[in-house]
């Protein structure tokens, strides 16, 4: 004998409820994980945007007459330069590698609402 009406009905309309909850599981859970990776993320693009700001303004030495009227100074800004660039590489590395991880998370956690969605 099948279940009551009222008891098929209730059980229906908690699959919608069961499914949202999931949802947030998930939704929470991606964040949660991914929290680190985006602080990172945002604090080297600050970085990135101070660093380059500290080429163009080495780089605008470079066209100034004055400034290679000492050897040292410009041997000291060649360095600079180079210290900066390899500080920029190094960080936008950081930033594709930490970019690409957290775009596995994404789809990962995007993979597992839609593995949700099929069982509800």
């Amino acid at each position: 004998m099948p279940p009551p009406l009222a008891v098929r009905k209730s059980a229906t309309n908690n699959r919608p409820r069961q499914h949202k909850q999931i949802e947030g599981e998930l939704r929470n859970k991606y964040y949660r994980e991914s929290a680190p990776a985006r602080k990172r993320i945002a604090k080297i693009e600050a970085e990135l945007s101070y660093f380059e700001t500290q080429v163009r303004e080495v780089e605008s030495l470079f066209s100034d007459e004055d400034h290679y009227e000492h050897s040292a100074r410009v041997i000291a800004t060649i360095e600079k330069h180079h210290r900066l660039k390899e500080i920029i590489s190094s960080l936008t590395e950081e930033w594709e590698r930490l970019s690409i991880e957290l775009e596995r998370m994404k789809r990962e956690s995007e993979k597992a609402k839609g593995v949700s969605n099929n069982n509800s």
